[in-house]
């Protein structure tokens, strides 16, 4: 699965954007999108990949593309080391 690609549609669905202007460098606040839309990207993204986000982790960038794929990736590999042990 590419989770870069997911996200990415997931923040164009929405936020109604172009994809073709969103990357991965993209902060949220580039891309015009309000703390409302952040929200539900976050918990499109949640549902999509069935994780919880950290939202209480102050590590946790939720200003860029790069930061939910990052806390998403991260999410993944947590749940699949303690899926093999």
């Amino acid at each position: 699965m590419d989770e870069q690609a997911t996200i990415i549609r997931i923040i164009s669905e929405e936020a109604r954007l172009d994809r073709t202007k969103i990357s991965r460098s993209s902060t949220l606040k580039d891309l015009e999108i309000d703390s409302l839309d952040a929200m539900q990207i976050i918990f499109a993204i949640e549902k999509q990949f069935d994780i919880a986000m950290p939202d209480r982790d102050p590590q946790f960038d939720t200003e860029s593309v790069d930061g939910l794929i990052v806390a998403v990736e991260t999410e993944l590999a947590k749940r699949a080391a303690a899926a093999a042990a």
